[in-house]
Formats: C-alpha cells, structure tokens, sequence
C-alpha cells in the first residue's frame, strides 16, 4: 500500500455507514480506537437503514425474551442460526433503550420500540441518532469512496483500496482491524424495495480475500408489485400482502399453497 499516494490510517476501519458499520465505529471509537467509517455515500444515506420501518421488535414485561426467540424462528421458518436469534432477543431491548437514551424518537409498547407514532418509515429517526453517535465518539468519515479490494497479507486483512468517486484517484487504508458492513445484494433484483446501492459488493470484496459466503440466498424484500401500473418501482407495503389474493400464471392462490397464514408475510 505505500505505492499509494493518498493512504490514511486508523485503528479500525469501518467499510458501510448503515445501521451495522454505524454502531460498529461509534462502538470502537468510544472505546478509544482510532475510527474512520468509509462510504459511497453520505453516512447512513442511501442505505436500506434509512428505509427501515418505524417498529422494532424486542422483549418487553408483556413480551417475554422466549416469545421473541420463538416467533423470530417461526418467521424464519426454523433455518435461523439459534445461538444468533437467542443475541438478538437478549441484546436487542438493551440497545434500542440506549438509542431512545441517546436522542432517538421512539416509545416502547407492548411488543417493541415505536420510533414515531402512525410511522412507516423509521430510518430517518435512527440514522441522526447513530451518526451523531459516531461524530461524538470521534469517528471519522470518509464518504464517496468505493473500496475495490481488501488488502490481505498472511492470511490477515490489514487494510483496503479504493477509488474516490468525484476525483477519480485512488486511495488506501491501512488498519489492523476492518469492518466489512456493506449491506445487501437486494438491488439486484428487478423488483425489489431495498436501497439502489445494495448491490453484494461487500460480497464480492469479502469472497475475493478469502472469506466463506454463507446462506447468500435470503434476500429480504416485498416484491409486492402493482402489475397494471407500468412502474418497476411501484411496490406495495407488505402489510397489503395480507388481505389481498396473490396468485401466480397459474392462478394458484400462493398464500393457501404455501401455507402462509394471515400476519406472517408481514411479520417475516
């Protein structure tokens, strides 16, 4: 990397300014390291975090941790890897009460977080808060870089390269710790609601040095589509799933022949 002219340096590099490279550098950073958090785009911008919903599920005194662990593996109709569903309904209330404690908009309810009353969206709540977060801790962010390699010596990633996207140079980083937290690979689809930069780079980047890509075949999204509307970006909320008909060419009702009750498209 020293062949670069431009190369900077921190503690731990953080690769994605969604929800995921967000709380990994404010984490890091307020235990002292040294953070910069590189992005393609402005943080936590165009990122399917900021499309996320206004409602997190969590444990609550109505809502036991056991009934969180059972229904987030009866959604994921029981191919969830258990020792990370039972973190996540252990964790999950812990951090949401220190988001809510740190600025975010939001009320606890019966089963989980509300960031806003009557909300769909919920992103635009908690990308400020998380930011703000990272600015406080003393991250550094470098948006408009698209990393096109990670570098790996013996077997250890030691830092990364990329391309600054509005001067067309290159530039390296060199950390002894990287975060890869580039998202998903849901914009691939024709239709999808996922945000227009998730396209599997970070994939790509983590399979070219090595690493093992596991379960890449759960894509979430809705593709809940309006086929007489003549849009590709027209998609419907999934809660509309529910009451309507979905058939197939066939006329096939796919709710009664894949046994999908009344809720859990919307739930999963």
């Amino acid at each position: 990397m020293s062949a670069y002219e431009d190369l900077l340096e921190a503690d731990v590099m953080v690769i994605g300014s969604g929800i995921a490279g967000l709380v990994a550098a404010s984490g890091a950073a307020s235990g002292g390291r040294k953070v910069i958090c590189v992005s393609k785009n402005r943080p936590g911008k165009v990122c399917n975090t900021m499309l996320a919903g206004g409602y997190f599920r969590c444990a609550t005194e109505s809502y036991p941790e056991e009934t969180h662990r059972s229904a987030t593996v009866d959604g994921g109709r029981m191919l969830n890897d258990k020792g990370l569903v039972a973190a996540l309904a252990r964790e999950t209330p812990a951090s949401l009460a220190s988001l809510v404690e740190s600025g975010m908009p939001g009320s606890f309810r019966k089963d989980g977080l509300y960031t806003r009353a009557g909300s769909l969206v919920g992103g635009p709540n908690l990308i400020p808060t998380l930011v703000k977060l990272c600015v406080d801790s003393g991250v550094r962010f470098l948006d408009g870089v698209v990393i096109t390699d990670l570098v790996v010596q013996d077997g250890i990633c030691c830092g990364a390269a990329g391309i600054r996207r509005r001067e067309g140079t290159a530039v390296a980083f060199r950390a002894p710790a990287v975060v890869l937290a580039t998202g998903g690979a849901g914009g691939i689809f024709q239709f999808n609601d996922n945000a227009p930069g998730a396209v599997g780079e970070g994939y790509a980047l983590a399979l070219d040095a090595g690493l093992e890509l596991v379960d890449m075949e759960f894509v979430q999204f809705y593709p809940l589509i309006r086929a007489d509307c003549g849009s590709r970006r027209m998609l419907l909320p999934a809660v509309f799933a529910d009451p309507a008909r979905i058939t197939n060419r066939s006329g096939e009702d796919l709710k009664a022949k894949y046994g999908l009750s009344s809720g859990s498209i919307a739930r999963v």
